[in-house]
């Protein structure tokens, strides 16, 4: 059985998915806090409680994760750069 930290984890692709998709900042809110919330539901209720309570942490990651450079690194294709090495 996978542990709630696991389960979390798995939401990264889906985040990173829609960087690549989502340019308009309102829906990609909307999305990645549906992500987000989602990934937090299934932790264990202890941390459930923790993370609830703190949700302006919550929304300061979400715009770390909206952030110019984050969303260039996640798009970035470097196998072009990578062929020539």
């Amino acid at each position: 059985m996978s542990s709630g930290a696991d389960r979390a984890a798995n939401s990264y692709p889906r985040l990173f998915a829609l960087f690549k998709t989502e340019n308009g900042s309102d829906k990609l809110d909307r999305r990645i806090r549906a992500i987000v919330d989602g990934a937090v539901g299934k932790l264990p209720d202890d941390k459930h409680k923790e993370i609830a309570a703190s949700n302006a942490a919550v929304q300061s990651q979400i715009q770390m994760m909206k952030s110019p450079w984050l969303r260039y690194f996640i798009t970035y294709d470097r196998r072009p750069v990578l062929r020539k090495v």
